[in-house]
């Protein structure tokens, strides 16, 4: 069987194929598409995976619209599906959206029968009220209140739950919370919803404010994970709040957890395409997207009129890129088929070395025009064991650890204020480019990994060559990377290390 997943959102579309249980590409894409007809990223999808539309059995949708060529799937069943997909022996998910006002449900993976989680939708809807009265984008409030919160605490707040069959009603203790927005709103020198504001105790309230809301959240979900897992541990996550990989390492603090591959709305692609499928074949990666070879990448460069070096040499432009990141430089970094994510493991990015004293400040602030102490995800290899304990990898997602003392110094950059880094283990069958690069930077300086930062434009991994050199030009990267061809804004970065490397 061969089926096609398609997902149409507010600004964005995707499309998943999967041939006999087995994932065959994933394109994510930008831009509105008309409600009943299908998006560009179906017709990439199908040319990448080799397969024509009348070789189609089935097409799905989980947004309710039905033809002739489309059926629709049920979104629990979707969310059912991707768990299948990575934990088969999960027989409950935990469906949690914090972004469409607050939706919480559980799921069972065998028959995708949902219920509702009474009590849990007000909770959400108050960490995003709390999220607005803090300054604070309230589209995702877990992940915008854990960009302030602490992330070492020992409370733990009370959770009742009822439970009548199938069905759970969640009762959380938030009391802690109100004194502390009584006090911000009343009783603080300056307001509380500048994010900037450089107030020691309004800083310290809204601290404690948006960890007190992240914990009672986190409490809530590993109360009725267990329950509904009757202990058993076997419970998975869906839904748009585990995006967030800090949240979901608060909630590891607690219970184990699995996350579906792509927990974004446009997930609900990859969940489509799979539902009709009886046997699926585990997920490996997320590098199902397209690819471009160098005759597109070339033919790029040149139609924008620009100056670039090829390097012939694998081993001599992983040693060209290692000079340039020892300098402090950014470097966007273009290779292999995307990945189908808002996050890049190797494939969409922009890269830094966490030693330089800066980079922290490059990356956050002149690049991404956000907060400076705004989590930076560190991307290393699996062979790097005193940075990246074995409990925090993941292949679908940064996980937060705590380095090893003797390892802080070379990736100072990506320790956040409280000691923390966001890391990810590079894969070799996903990004072997990128794995390579690592090493060969390991090799070079004793720098255990790279921050990594997705090359985004309008939400999605730059889609095209061309779209990753208007990114890189429109913003404060160095360079770019793109197959074999070095491009850089200053002709002497670009031509006078080519001179000394031969390349051409």
């Amino acid at each position: 069987m061969i089926s096609l997943g398609v997902y149409r959102g507010a600004g964005e579309h995707a499309a998943v194929v999967v041939n006999d249980g087995a994932v065959a590409s994933a394109v994510h894409a930008p831009g509105a598409t008309e409600r009943g007809s299908l998006p560009d990223s179906a017709q990439r999808a199908l040319a990448i995976a080799g397969v024509r539309f009348t070789d189609l059995d089935v097409v799905c949708s989980t947004d309710g619209e039905t033809s002739g060529a489309t059926q629709t799937v049920a979104p629990a069943a979707a969310h059912a599906a991707q768990v299948r997909a990575v934990a088969c022996e999960c027989r409950v998910a935990v469906h949690l959206d914090d972004h469409a006002g607050g939706i919480a449900s559980i799921i069972e993976t065998d028959t995708a029968a949902a219920s509702e989680i009474g009590g849990m939708g007000a909770v959400l809807r108050s960490a995003a009220s709390l999220a607005t009265a803090l300054g604070l984008s309230s589209g995702r409030p877990l992940e915008a209140l854990e960009s302030i919160a602490s992330k070492d605490t020992d409370t733990s707040p009370a959770v009742a739950i009822d439970r009548r069959g199938a069905s759970f009603c969640v009762r959380v203790d938030t009391s802690a919370i109100a004194p502390l927005v009584a006090q911000l709103t009343h009783r603080c020198p300056s307001p509380a919803d500048v994010a900037g504001n450089p107030h020691i105790e309004v800083q310290r309230l809204r601290t404690q404010a948006a960890t007190a809301m992240l914990e009672s959240v986190a409490a809530a979900v590993a109360a009725v994970a267990d329950r509904a897992g009757n202990g058993s541990r076997c419970a998975a996550f869906t839904g748009s709040a585990w995006s967030s990989p800090e949240f979901v390492a608060r909630l590891r603090r607690r219970v184990d957890t699995t996350v579906v591959p792509v927990p974004e709305p446009f997930g609900e692609a990859l969940g489509a395409a799979l539902a009709p499928h009886r046997d699926v074949r585990p997920l490996a990666h997320l590098a199902l997207g397209p690819a471009f070879d160098e005759n597109e990448i070339k033919t790029a460069l040149e139609r924008c009129r620009l100056d670039y070096v090829y390097e012939p040499d694998w081993s001599r432009l992983y040693g060209r890129v290692s000079d340039l990141l020892a300098t402090g430089a950014l470097v966007g970094w273009y290779q292999g088929r995307a990945d189908f994510s808002r996050q890049s493991f190797g494939s969409r990015s922009f890269l830094c070395d966490p030693s330089c004293r800066y980079s922290r400040e490059n990356v956050n602030v002149f690049l991404l025009n956000r907060n400076v102490q705004a989590p930076l995800p560190l991307s290393l290899d699996a062979a790097e064991e005193t940075v990246v304990p074995d409990g925090s990898r993941s292949r679908f997602a940064y996980a937060t650890a705590r380095p090893q003392a003797d390892a802080t110094p070379r990736i100072a950059s990506a320790i956040d204020r409280h000691g923390r880094l966001l890391c990810h283990v590079a894969d070799g069958d996903a990004a072997p480019e990128f794995l390579a690069l690592l090493r060969t930077h390991r090799q070079r300086t004793n720098v255990p990994g790279l921050l990594n930062v997705p090359m985004l434009v309008d939400g999605v991994l730059a889609p095209t060559p061309r779209e990753a050199i208007r990114e890189m030009y429109g913003s404060a990267a160095d360079a770019l990377v793109i197959g074999r061809f070095l491009v850089a804004k200053d002709y002497w970065l670009l031509r006078g290390r080519a001179a000394a490397t031969g390349a051409r």
